[in-house]
């Protein structure tokens, strides 16, 4: 799957869980974002994201992301669920944290792990 393809599939889940979910970010209150990537290796991946602000859940997805690794499936969830919460509040004045089952990711984003190539791309992000 391309990247505008997976763009478009958060676009348009965006606007259900705001429009239909009536779901709304309270700014200033951090989020707690779950995600999850998993894998064939390589293989057809799957991420799963959930949220949730306090006490209240955000969304609970899951999507098929095309073909690739187990990390970059986990790099995919990350970037997704963060795109995802952008999408809901775009003033971003909301704290988000990110968890993750991944050590690869956590280390490479925390700056821990030198990340290169493709791995880098996400990390950046």
């Amino acid at each position: 799957m391309d990247d505008n393809s997976l763009d478009r599939k958060l676009q348009a889940r965006a606007e259900t869980i705001r429009n239909d979910y009536k779901v709304a970010i309270q700014p200033g209150i951090p989020v707690e974002l779950f995600v999850d990537g998993l894998c064939e290796n390589p293989g057809a991946m799957h991420i799963g994201l959930y949220a949730k602000q306090g006490d209240a859940a955000l969304f609970a997805e899951h999507f098929a992301v095309g073909n690739g690794t187990c990390n970059e499936a986990e790099y995919i969830a990350v970037k997704s669920g963060l795109v995802l919460l952008q999408l809901l509040s775009p003033a971003g004045s909301t704290p988000i944290n990110v968890f993750s089952d991944s050590q690869l990711v956590v280390k490479q984003v925390a700056g821990e792990w030198r990340s290169s190539g493709h791995m880098r791309t996400y990390c950046v992000f």
